[in-house]
């Protein structure tokens, strides 16, 4: 679910979060899309440049580059060709030419992490506050934030949507889709979600519900009933799939958080 800030937070649909971007008298065009931890900002970033590939949505833009702010090689760039992912060095500057010859004209830049960027003081930094510098006068550029981190964005944006996590049809559409070959795991999944609100209430944070999906496929697991214990089935699930990565020939099954004092023992 997605909420634009005008004054208030106003309900507004994937589709038209570019067509009702607010422009700069200096033509710029910046939103901020802001959010907690796990509530899905690059879930969405990866979204909207699936769909632009697949032409379902955004058409209006001639070229997509997502940008992953927390990539070091990223952190490191100097200039425009350096964040374009191309097969080779030719290729990025030749891209990079043409964008800047028509001023980033009906392009969409995609910045996400900006939370763990925002402190340093770098090429993609001076970009995203003063486009026009660089010759990028007529791109939309997105970037993703946590709220502790937004403040100069918010000054600089020209819009601001904040991302409220799955709906009740997205989380379902989320868990039929990631458990569409595990028909049972699917069905006692939603049935626990019916019993325990506690649960259900807190699968609108998308992280969250892919750990569920994670805990229903773990062998010999259980779905949690609190919060402390989805945590804890949370540890012990990636304590399984790294065990099982590092070791596949061990027949290992954790129950419960005892469990891991007999696999000392079993497993020295």
């Amino acid at each position: 679910e997605l909420a634009m800030r005008k004054g208030k937070k106003v309900p507004i649909q994937l589709k038209d979060i570019f067509s009702k971007c607010k422009t700069a008298k200096d033509g710029r065009k910046l939103l901020v899309f802001e959010g907690p931890p796990g509530i899905g900002k690059s879930t969405l970033i990866i979204h909207i440049c699936h769909n632009w590939e697949k032409r379902n949505l955004f058409s209006q833009f001639k070229w997509v580059i997502r940008v992953p702010l927390r990539d070091e090689a990223i952190q490191n760039a100097s200039c425009l060709a350096d964040i374009i992912p191309a097969r080779s060095r030719e290729e990025a500057e030749a891209f990079a030419k043409v964008i800047l010859e028509s001023l980033g004209s009906d392009g969409l830049l995609l910045c996400d992490g900006w939370d763990e960027h925002s402190h340093r003081t770098t090429f993609l930094a001076d970009l995203v506050e003063n486009p026009l510098e660089f010759g990028l006068d007529l791109c939309t550029i997105v970037v993703t934030t946590r709220p502790v981190a937004a403040d100069k964005l918010r000054r600089l944006a020209t819009s601001r949507i904040d991302i409220m996590g799955f709906g009740v049809e997205e989380r379902l559409e989320y868990f039929k889709a990631t458990l569409e070959d595990y028909e049972e795991e699917l069905e006692e999944l939603l049935e626990h979600l019916d019993k325990h609100p506690l649960i259900a209430g807190s699968a609108y944070i998308p992280v969250v519900a892919a750990f569920l999906v994670d805990i229903v496929l773990a062998p010999g697991m259980s779905l949690p009933i609190t919060l402390h214990g989805m945590f804890v089935d949370i540890i012990l699930c990636n304590i399984l799939r790294e065990t099982t990565k590092s070791s596949p020939e061990l027949d290992i099954c954790i129950r419960n958080i005892n469990t891991l004092d007999s696999l000392i023992d079993k497993y020295p």
